[in-house]
Parts: structure tokens; C-alpha cells; sequence
């Protein structure tokens, strides 16, 4: 607390400002969006399908969620657009780039996937056999995904999280598309 005594605190209430003016769009964004997602994804699954069906996607889903965290993008575009706010082109060309290598990763860790799931599957978890044919259609996004991977960190860096949101609603929308 010694080196605090020198530092004196804001007159304006700086946390208001900060959610009012750009936080709120990722504050509904991650919060409400996604937490209904996942929330109300399970139900219209098993209202349409059945407990089985429920479980069958958690499988596909799960190793789906696995297969794209294998390469961090996020954590490591984020900082870089910190550090180069000032030149907006270096961090266009940096997002294009982070684009076309996620693109090409998924590419092939997709394909990887849409072959290697088969044997997986049937050796380690036999009775989520069915489960297989979800998965391949949900590697579909994984392109998608992979070419979105630069946007979010330049949003970010640049205060638009209102145009992330209105993407994460179309993301949404695929998602029960692929239902």
C-alpha cells in the first residue's frame, strides 16, 4: 500500500464509461449469447431427438472443441494487436495472415479428423459410434472458424466489438443450423 499512497483516483466514474461505451457489446456478447447457446442448445436437441441424441452431440462436440484449441490463435493475436495499435495496416495484413494460416491448419487438421475419427471412436468409445457423422458435419465450420480466427483480436484492439457481436449472432445461427 506504500506505493498507492502517490496515485490518486479518477473523478469520473470509470467503469461506467468503460462498460457504456464499447464494453457492452462484448459484455452480451459472451454472456448472453453464449450462455444461451449453451444452454438452450441440450434442450432443443433433446426435445427433437431424445436423451441419446443429446449425449451423441456432446461426444462430436467435445472433440470438435479439442481439435480447434490445439493452436491458441486467440491468446497469441491478442497481444500483438495490443503492441501495434498505432499502425492499423500492419495489423490488417497481421489478421489476413493469421486467416489464411488457420484456414489452411483447419484444412488439414480437418481432414485429418474426418478420417482419423473412425478407428478413434471405435476403439475407445464404441457405443458413441453414431456420434461420427455429427462430427463431420460440425468440421464443416471448422474452415469457418479458422478463417474468422484474426478478426476477433483486431475488434478488439480497435474498440468494434459491436460488429463481433452481430458475428457471434450469426455464428449462433449456424450452429442450430448444424443442429
Amino acid at each position: 500500500t506504500y506505493h498507492l499512497r502517490s496515485v490518486e483516483a479518477s473523478r469520473e466514474p470509470v467503469l461506467r464509461k468503460i462498460i457504456f461505451e464499447h464494453g457492452k457489446w462484448d459484455i452480451m456478447s459472451q454472456t448472453i449469447l453464449q450462455q444461451t447457446d449453451t444452454t438452450l442448445r441440450p434442450w432443443i436437441i433433446k426435445f427433437f431427438v431424445g436423451n441419446e441424441g443429446v449425449a451423441l452431440f456432446s461426444v462430436a462436440r467435445s472433440v470438435y472443441t479439442a481439435l480447434i484449441g490445439l493452436i491458441p490463435i486467440k491468446q497469441i493475436l491478442f497481444p500483438l494487436f495490443a503492441r501495434n495499435l498505432a499502425d492499423k495496416e500492419k495489423n490488417i495484413i497481421l489478421a489476413q495472415k493469421a486467416s489464411k494460416y488457420s484456414v489452411i491448419f483447419y484444412l488439414i487438421a480437418g481432414s485429418i479428423a474426418f478420417f482419423g475419427i473412425s478407428p478413434f471412436i471405435h476403439i475407445f468409445f464404441a457405443q458413441y459410434e453414431a456420434s461420427i457423422l455429427l462430427f463431420r458435419i460440425l468440421l464443416i465450420r471448422m474452415v469457418i472458424t479458422g478463417a474468422s480466427y484474426g478478426q476477433p483480436a483486431f475488434f478488439y484492439a480497435y474498440r468494434e466489438q459491436r460488429i463481433l457481436f452481430w458475428f457471434n449472432c450469426l455464428n449462433i445461427i449456424s450452429l442450430f443450423t448444424f443442429l
